[in-house]
């Protein structure tokens, strides 16, 4: 059995083992990371590490990445005066570069029958977040960054109807605060005005919505066989002016097929975003548009780098099983090659066929029988190449 490497082995207390993969980035200041520090990490690492009948626990977790810099995480959950399933967690992150992220949640997962209920509030900051215009055709150069401060809460109900068919629906308020950023490009604000950009100024949101989902997958966190059909509708009205107000539409079709052998799967996800004006004396603000680029869509390319009123996005992967624990069959790991295809509109309905943005790579997926754990990726396009660690599937 071949020793664990340093970077495998990192302990934090009390007597939990984090397993933290660590990347370097290359010597080309063209090879940036990207790594998305998900909540994932912690109900993933205790279900691997502890045993099912814990009711309080504390969890201490770290992250890297090449825009929020080292942090440190405090997770909470307590279940010990709650009725059984229920669940109520706390969690403070703070990070080098004064991201933070707090928040507190309440979940029922049966409420009556087959209805659940998920209540959090929380406060987000990203001191550096990026913009580079709007459009497909902006440019890297144009690289500007922002502070972004979200305070806001979410209600979510929603049911299991039937093994197939699953509905939710949720109201949320946000209310986002735009400052000038903190990175080493120029701050958005300096740039750009409120005519041009509008949104800089901030603006308080009240949404409302719901979705459905047609789910014949045979496994939530690695399918094989079968498919995902998801679609939203939610609209979004300013609450501290009239300037804002949109519905937004999404689509998400998924489909998995086992080629050749069980444990080799081929996945492709379409997903289709479109946007309206509630009225034509309403718009969109820029940090809602529809985005595409980071560790979650267009792999090879900057979080936020393509941003438009409506979007189109092609992702697949090949999925090919290279590890299983022999033993009880707890972990499993698998190699993927992937490639992304996609682009942001102005309108939906022009230039749909050209212009496509693509990125392509290879990774690797860990998981366990009691879910996914993590995924490590390298992800390459015409500008960059990127890093990804995620603790969460892409789809």
């Amino acid at each position: 059995m071949p020793e664990k490497s340093l970077a495998q082995n990192i302990i934090a207390v009390p007597t939990v083992i984090i397993k933290f993969p660590f990347f370097i980035t290359g010597k080309s200041i063209k090879y940036t990371a990207v790594f998305i520090d998900e909540h994932a990490l912690v109900p993933r690492t205790k279900a691997l590490l502890t045993s099912d009948d814990e009711l309080v626990a504390l969890y201490p977790t770290a992250s890297l990445g090449g825009r929020s810099g080292l942090g440190g995480e405090l997770n909470f959950f307590n279940n010990r005066f709650l009725k059984k399933g229920n669940k109520l967690s706390l969690q403070a992150s703070y990070t080098t570069n004064r991201h933070q992220n707090h928040y507190i949640r309440y979940q029922i997962p049966e409420m009556i029958g087959p209805f659940f209920l998920d209540a959090h509030s929380g406060y987000n900051v990203v001191t550096n977040e990026d913009f580079f215009g709007i459009g497909n055709d902006s440019s890297r150069d144009d690289r500007t960054n922002f502070r972004h401060e979200e305070l806001g809460g979410c209600l979510t109900v929603g049911a299991a109807l039937t093994r197939w068919f699953r509905m939710r629906f949720h109201a949320d308020y946000t209310d986002h605060i735009i400052k000038g950023g903190e990175g080493t490009s120029i701050s958005t604000l300096d740039k750009f005005d409120s005519e041009s950009v509008p949104g800089l100024e901030g603006a308080a949101l009240l949404c409302l919505g719901g979705s459905i989902a047609l789910d014949s997958r045979d496994n939530d966190f690695y399918p094989s066989r079968g498919g995902l059909v998801e679609f939203a509708t939610t609209v979004f009205n300013q609450v501290d002016g009239d300037e804002y107000g949109f519905m937004r539409y999404t689509l998400k079709l998924s489909h998995y097929l086992t080629l050749f052998r069980i444990g080799r799967v081929l996945a492709v996800q379409l997903t289709g975003e479109i946007n309206t004006r509630l009225s034509d004396d309403k718009t969109t603000p820029f940090f809602e548009r529809a985005d595409l680029g980071g560790a979650s869509s267009l792999r090879g390319y900057s979080i936020g780098r393509f941003r438009g009123k409506d979007l189109i996005l092609l992702s697949a992967e090949y999925r090919y099983p290279i590890w299983d624990s022999e033993r009880d069959r707890r972990g499993a790991m698998d190699a993927v090659i992937f490639t992304d295809v996609g682009r942001v509109f102005s309108d939906f309905k022009e230039d749909t066929f050209k212009d496509y943005k693509v990125s392509y790579g290879f990774g690797i997926r860990a998981r366990t029988i009691d879910g996914f754990l993590f995924r490590a990726e390298i992800a390459r396009s015409t500008e960059e190449t990127n890093l990804i660690l995620k603790f969460e599937p892409i789809f």
